[in-house]
């Protein structure tokens, strides 16, 4: 009898490690679609990630192993890391403040300073774009700006010195803000003081990069 019961007990035993085996291979199956999808969303909604997506169309895609631990390749880590910084700055309008630009040395001293900042965030790890704010038509500009916080999902915003550091454009200026905290709650606001203060400002904004 004692026998009979043992025997039933390891079949039972059995049957149980059977159903856990075929639970977690279920869950990580689920898990690896999951995040392949993730993977796949991202691309779509970054260029940046869809032409690494394209150039990695031979190379293993991540997975989570039984062991429930992911592959990390240096590519997916790499995109990943990066941060995507929206500039709201007078751009070309800029031109129409002449005393402004004479400030900073001129236009070509302006484009050389912000060149550079922009490549160094770039290497840094921030994909910087710009929305060119035309304070002659502010209508038109908030509503560009407003377009551009809409159409994808930004770290940070930098509001340049030009915007917020002149009381003619005040109402500007708060427009700006109040449409980024409505539009887009999750984004950083960032105020840089001059065109070469760029890096610096999204540096201290994100001191983890």
């Amino acid at each position: 009898m004692e026998e009979t019961l043992h025997d039933q007990f390891d079949v039972e035993d059995r049957m149980a490690d059977k159903r856990i085996d075929s639970t977690s291979d279920t869950s990580v199956a689920v898990a690896d679609q999951a995040l392949d999808n993730s993977y796949n969303a991202a691309a779509i909604r970054d260029p940046y990630l869809a032409k690494l997506k394209g150039d990695s169309q031979h190379s293993p895609k991540p997975t989570i192993s039984a062991q429930h631990t992911r592959a990390s390749p240096s590519r997916l880590a790499m995109t990943t890391q990066r941060k995507t910084i929206l500039t709201a700055t007078f751009g070309e309008y800029a031109r129409l403040n002449p005393a402004l630009i004479a400030s900073y040395g001129g236009e070509a001293n302006i484009e050389k300073m912000i060149s550079t900042n922009i490549q160094q965030a770039n290497a840094a790890g921030f994909d910087v774009d710009n929305i060119a704010i035309n304070p002659e038509d502010p209508a038109d500009s908030i509503k560009r700006f407003e377009a551009k916080l809409r159409s994808r999902e930004w770290d940070g915003l930098l509001v340049g010195w030009g915007i917020r550091g002149n009381q003619s454009y005040t109402v500007l200026f708060e427009a700006a803000v109040n449409v980024a905290r409505e539009v887009a709650p999750q984004t950083r606001l960032l105020f840089g003081n001059a065109p070469d203060d760029m890096f610096a400002t999204i540096q201290r904004n994100f001191p983890e990069k």
